[in-house]
């Protein structure tokens, strides 16, 4: 289950509407939970900007949850 402070990597271009690239890492920043939604956001974008949403569901579809290895 996804937590804010996450990271997804995004697998198709412009998944759900948001301008987005193809493997591109973006960090959760909200968990809506009764709608199965989320909202993600770019690294340079500050918390108070307004964030990508997501749904939970689409996972291995549209993104993925990612982990740095090192």
């Amino acid at each position: 289950m996804l937590k804010v402070g996450d990271k997804i990597r995004i697998l198709e271009q412009d998944h759900n509407d948001a301008d987005v690239d193809s493997g591109e890492i973006l960090r959760v920043s909200a968990i809506a939970g009764e709608d199965g939604c989320f909202g993600a956001l770019q690294e340079h974008e500050a918390d108070d900007e307004f964030p990508w949403e997501f749904h939970l569901l689409e996972e291995g579809t549209g993104w993925e949850k990612w982990e740095e290895t090192k």
